[in-house]
């Protein structure tokens, strides 16, 4: 037996949200837009600095003085677990400017949430689980088992420098296991 659609079933296909639909081809064609400025324009260098809004910096100024920004408990919890580090040769000073206190232009809570997110290298989580952060926008997560490692690479820069770093690692700091 054939389905019978309405006119408004009809409708509602042709310009739904699927792959297909008007709204998919919008966000196909707005996401090929953003690809292709980023890809002419580093973002660095898209745009020139400009003073902070003065209700801008005063609200900022205001969560700086109603957040306890002295307590550096954050910090020595985002360095829990931390083994060891190798330097970026991609980008050696990536993170260099979060070292200095949040400009007026920016949220303070957001300045150090990326304070927080700048450590990178090994970090031990549990017993046989370890991860590498701070090389990509995601973590890759390591399993030790009993006759080997289980990676997972969730990595989003370039995959085979990530891998090189993190391998690199890894190796140094789980030499003594005879299965490595």
């Amino acid at each position: 037996m054939a389905a019978i659609r309405s006119k408004h079933a009809e409708q509602h296909v042709r310009t739904s949200n699927g792959p297909y639909g008007l709204l998919g081809w919008r966000r196909a064609q707005w996401t090929a837009c953003f690809i292709a400025v980023m890809t002419i324009v580093p973002p660095a260098q898209s745009q020139q600095t400009k003073p902070a809004e003065p209700n801008v910096a005063a609200a900022n100024r205001a969560v700086q003085s109603q957040l306890p920004f002295s307590d550096r408990q954050d910090f020595e919890d985002a360095m829990r677990g931390f083994i060891a580090t190798t330097p970026d040769p991609a980008n050696p000073d990536r993170w260099a400017f979060l070292k200095d206190e949040a400009p007026p232009t920016v949220n303070p809570s957001l300045w150090r949430q990326a304070q927080l997110n700048v450590a990178s290298g090994l970090f031990k989580v549990a017993d046989g689980v370890y991860q590498v952060r701070g090389f990509s926008r995601a973590n890759m997560t390591i399993v030790e088992d009993a006759t080997g490692l289980i990676v997972i690479d969730t990595l989003s820069r370039d995959p085979g420098q990530c891998a090189k770093l993190s391998t690199s690692i890894l190796r140094i700091v789980l030499a003594s296991r005879s299965w490595l």
